[in-house]
């Protein structure tokens, strides 16, 4: 079993304003599409992650203009996992900002154990 930590909502809730022309064409869209609930939030979703992630593979190509393919894929799968890792450590560190430092190492050695032995 999982190591029982305090962790973050699995889905946070945004509140976005958007212009009503884009909101019809979304909805529009999706209802064309026979809409569910939780489509919009997968569209937006969707949507987002591929426009963060397209913004990280221009400023990596850029960066690295003699890189391959595959090397330009694999630097951007790490940036992607760095970044998620570093907003976790920060959520993290201001969850914990008033717990004993010697606790929280204890709990980070319990969940990196965790993580090895369910690779």
């Amino acid at each position: 079993m999982r190591p029982s930590h305090n962790t973050p909502n699995p889905m946070p809730k945004w509140n976005l304003s958007i212009p009503a022309d884009t909101d019809r064409l979304v909805r529009s869209h999706l209802a064309r599409q026979g809409m569910k609930k939780g489509d919009l939030s997968a569209l937006v979703n969707a949507a987002v992650r591929e426009k963060v992630i397209r913004k990280m593979a221009e400023r990596l190509r850029s960066e690295n203009p003699r890189a391959s393919a595959k090397k330009l894929e694999q630097l951007l799968e790490s940036a992607v996992r760095r970044e998620i890792f570093g907003e976790l450590v920060r959520e993290i560190q201001e969850r914990n900002k008033d717990s004993d430092p010697d606790e929280i190492m204890r709990e980070v050695d319990e969940a990196v154990a965790w993580v090895r032995a369910h690779r």
